[in-house]
C-alpha cells in the first residue's frame, strides 16, 4: 500500500511540476508571504490554469494546482484597507520573479545545461508581471491621493473576475425587474447588448455621462467574460467578498 501511494505521488508530481509551475509558485508565494506579513488574510493561491489537477490546504490557505503552469493568482483580503499594503503585495511577485531569474542566470554560467530551461520559464514569467507592476503603480498613486473614487470603481470593473462581473450585472438586472422592465431587458440577446444600449441612451444626457461610462465598462466586461442571461439569472444574490487578486 505504501509503495502504491508513493508511486501515485510521484506520478502526480511528474504530471504537474513543470518548469512553469515552479516559477509561478515562487511568484505567488511571494505575494502571499508579504500579504501575511502585513496582517492580511490570504484565502486562495492558484498555480496554473486549465483543468484542476489537485488541491490542498496549508496554513488555512487553499492551494489549487492546474495543468498549464503559465499563469497564477492569489486572492487576499486587505484587512487594514491601507493602499501601502496592496502596493507591497503587488510588487512582491515581480520582485521574486526577478531575483529568481537573476539567480538562475548566474547559475547558468556554470551549470547552463541544468539551469537554462528554468531561466527561460522564469524570464517569461518576469515579462508577464506587468499587470502586477501596473497595479502597484495605481496603488502608489492612490496612497499619494491622486486617485478618485471613480478611478477605483473603473479599475474594479476592468480587472474584476467573471464572478464579480456577473454579480454586478445581476444587481442591475434586479433593479430593472423591480421597475417592471424584465421583459424589455431580456428582449436583448445578451447582457452585453442590453448594457451597451443603456450606455448609449445615457450618453445623450449630460447629467448621466458618468453613469453611461460605467455602464459601458460593465458592457465591455460582459463581453470579455462572455456573460449570458443564464449566468446572470442563476447568480447568487449575496455580495462578492472584498478581496484583491494579483495575477502573475
Amino acid at each position: 500500500m505504501l509503495t502504491r501511494n508513493v508511486v501515485r505521488a510521484v506520478q502526480w508530481a511528474v504530471r504537474i511540476l513543470t518548469l512553469g509551475h515552479v516559477a509561478v509558485l515562487l511568484h505567488e508565494c511571494a505575494h502571499a508571504i508579504v500579504a501575511l506579513w502585513n496582517g492580511d488574510v490570504v484565502s486562495n493561491i492558484v498555480i496554473g490554469k486549465g483543468p484542476l489537477v489537485g488541491t490542498f490546504r496549508r496554513y488555512g490557505i487553499i492551494v489549487e494546482v492546474r495543468e498549464r503552469g503559465n499563469v497564477g493568482h492569489m486572492v487576499y483580503y486587505n484587512v487594514a484597507g491601507h493602499p501601502w499594503h496592496e502596493f507591497a503585495v503587488c510588487l512582491a511577485g515581480p520582485f521574486a520573479s526577478w531575483v529568481w531569474t537573476m539567480a538562475l542566470c548566474f547559475a547558468a554560467a556554470k551549470f547552463w545545461l541544468l539551469t537554462l530551461p528554468f531561466v527561460c520559464s522564469a524570464f517569461m514569467l518576469s515579462i508577464g508581471s506587468q499587470g502586477d507592476i501596473e497595479a502597484a503603480g495605481f496603488t502608489l498613486a492612490d496612497a499619494l491621493g491622486y486617485v478618485t473614487e471613480d478611478d477605483r470603481v473603473e479599475r474594479r470593473i476592468k480587472h474584476g473576475s467573471r464572478e464579480r462581473t456577473i454579480l454586478t450585472i445581476r444587481k442591475i438586472y434586479d433593479r430593472m425587474v423591480e421597475n417592471g422592465l424584465e421583459v424589455q431587458v431580456l428582449a436583448y440577446e445578451s447582457p452585453r447588448v442590453a448594457l451597451a444600449h443603456a450606455a448609449e441612451v445615457s450618453s445623450q444626457d449630460e447629467a448621466t455621462l458618468r453613469e453611461s461610462r460605467m455602464i459601458g465598462l460593465i458592457a465591455d466586461a460582459a463581453r470579455r467574460h462572455n456573460v449570458t442571461w443564464a449566468d446572470v439569472r442563476s447568480a447568487a444574490v449575496n455580495p462578492a467578498p472584498a478581496a484583491s487578486v494579483n495575477a502573475a
